[in-house]
């Protein structure tokens, strides 16, 4: 009995994802990485794996987005002088 619930626990777990719109981008690697430790562990159910690459897709995706938006200001700047030799 004691074995159902610690996989409804983890179950619970990787069902919590998290909004992580708002946070830095240094706090959502440092999740990614959190994410790809456990998965790299070989602990994980199937199904354990599926939600915790689902919740580092969308870490990544929202890494990428804050990167692409800091690149544009960057680019930004630069064509307007601000900044040289970027």
């Amino acid at each position: 009995m004691e074995k159902l619930d610690m996989k409804e626990q983890k179950m619970e777990a990787c069902e919590n994802t998290q909004d992580v719109s708002g946070i830095p981008v240094e706090q959502a690697l440092e999740q990614l990485e959190e994410l790809i430790a456990r998965l790299e562990n070989k602990e994980c159910t199937l199904e354990e794996s599926f939600h915790l690459y689902k919740e580092g897709i969308g870490l990544v995706q929202y890494c990428s987005q804050a990167l692409t938006e800091v690149e544009q200001q960057l680019v930004i700047l630069n064509e307007e002088g601000e900044i040289n030799g970027f």
